[in-house]
């Protein structure tokens, strides 16, 4: 689909654990079910024009698991006002860059979570963290009266092929 005028493009969360190969790394066409929890889904219709995948219109909200998300603390990703551009590698493999705005006390929250066992070894300094943040939130949603309550967030991603299978196992998405 490197030139596809109609597509669907979904970011979903599966709790199935990851294929391994025998290299060590995430194998490629394994099969993931979907989790129906809508905390950690984005479908969006979207366009390809030679292997560049955009939404077809802005996108109101980009919902998904949060990276790096430590076990037990399963906090949801929202951006706001998001921006997404994802590249189709000729291998079949793609690459993400989607950013937008954050909630920065949500970011906070995730970060500060485990404070005793990442502010000595990680050297953070979480009142440090919580200062930067509040100076540094550049958006708040319409209507919110006050300072600033999001800030600017970027992230990548890497992907490979895999077949996302419906929740009750019985089927690949087809939509």
């Amino acid at each position: 689909p490197m030139n596809d005028p109609h597509m669907r493009v979904g970011f979903y969360l599966s709790k199935d654990k990851l294929g391994i190969n025998a290299d060590g790394a995430v194998g490629m066409d394994d099969s993931y079910r979907i989790d129906p929890d809508l905390r950690f889904t984005t479908v969006f219709e979207a366009k390809s024009v030679k292997g560049i995948i955009t939404p077809k219109a802005p996108l109101e909200r980009l919902r998904m698991r949060e990276p790096g998300s430590r076990f037990g603390f399963g906090q949801d990703l929202i951006l706001e006002k998001p921006q997404v551009r994802i590249t189709l590698k000729p291998d079949g493999k793609l690459s993400a860059d989607f950013g937008g705005y954050r909630n920065w006390r949500y970011l906070y929250a995730g970060l500060a979570s485990a404070a005793g066992a990442a502010e000595q070894p990680g050297g953070y300094e979480f009142r440090a963290l919580w200062y930067n943040c509040e100076k540094l939130a550049d958006w708040k949603p319409p209507g919110v009266n006050g300072p600033n309550t999001h800030i600017s967030q970027f992230y990548t991603l890497d992907a490979i092929p895999a077949f996302v299978i419906t929740p009750d196992s019985h089927e690949v998405v087809k939509r």
